[in-house]
């Protein structure tokens, strides 16, 4: 599970990157061929089908995720890692750095302390608590061998997948907001309910045509309010 920093960080990149001509993701899932601890630096395709490779031990196909994934119409690829503490920055997880570009965003304080172990063609964001700032530029990279397929379906997959959580989060508010509204109504039948018991239990004679004329009225807006509450009750069944 992300933590509130982390959440804080990719929400922030998400906001502060997204532009005109770019399109951007948390969580891209992409495939990479690698060889022992070492990427293979050649296309799946290859890797599985060129008789260079038939032979070469512990050679295997790695799913890895990048934090955040960033298509550029004017930069190609931009892969970003966050990292919020500095067992963290040290774990083994793995750093999927292989876009045309690619960074770290991580809070100010842990740059200070990390800045000397940031290899040279790495870029930096800090988080200051409120914004990204650049620090350190990424240095253009050649993309490895395949890597552009492998990261246009990772993106297609993230962004769906986006689609649909917001798509539920939407329906989720709206069902909040039906059934606010049905409480709402249920809670202004009961109180007609309560009007016309009253005026029906305590008739006075001088006033029994107004009272009267009061309870018709009571029933027909019951009637109707009665009428919408069902139908709010068979639709919230129903989703």
């Amino acid at each position: 599970m992300k933590s509130d920093l982390t959440l804080e960080i990719e929400n922030q990149a998400i906001k502060q990157f997204k532009k005109m001509g770019v399109f951007i993701c948390p969580e891209c899932t992409f495939e990479r061929a690698w060889i022992n601890d070492t990427p293979a630096n050649c296309s799946i395709e290859e890797f599985n089908f060129n008789p260079k490779y038939n032979q070469v031990e512990g050679k295997y196909i790695r799913s890895e995720i990048v934090d955040i994934l960033e298509l550029n119409s004017q930069k190609g690829w931009i892969c970003y890692e966050i990292k919020i503490s500095k067992s963290d920055f040290h774990s083994n997880a793995i750093k999927s750095f292989v876009g045309n570009y690619n960074y770290y965003l991580m809070p100010e304080n842990l740059y200070e302390q990390v800045k000397n172990e940031i290899p040279k063609e790495i870029g930096v964001y800090t988080y200051n608590g409120r914004i990204l700032n650049l620090v350190k530029k990424s240095r253009k990279q050649n993309l490895i061998d395949g890597i552009d397929e492998q990261l246009n379906y990772g993106i297609i997959r993230a962004l769906d997948r986006e689609r649909v959580k917001q798509r539920e989060k939407i329906k989720l508010n709206i069902l909040k907001n039906l059934q606010d509204y049905k409480n709402e109504l249920q809670n202004k039948i009961n109180n007609k309910k309560d009007e016309r018991w009253e005026i029906k239990h305590n008739l006075e004679y001088d006033k029994i045509k107004e009272q009267n004329a009061k309870i018709e009225e009571l029933d027909i807006e019951l009637d109707i309010l009665e009428e919408v509450n069902n139908n709010l009750k068979f639709i919230l069944m129903k989703v």
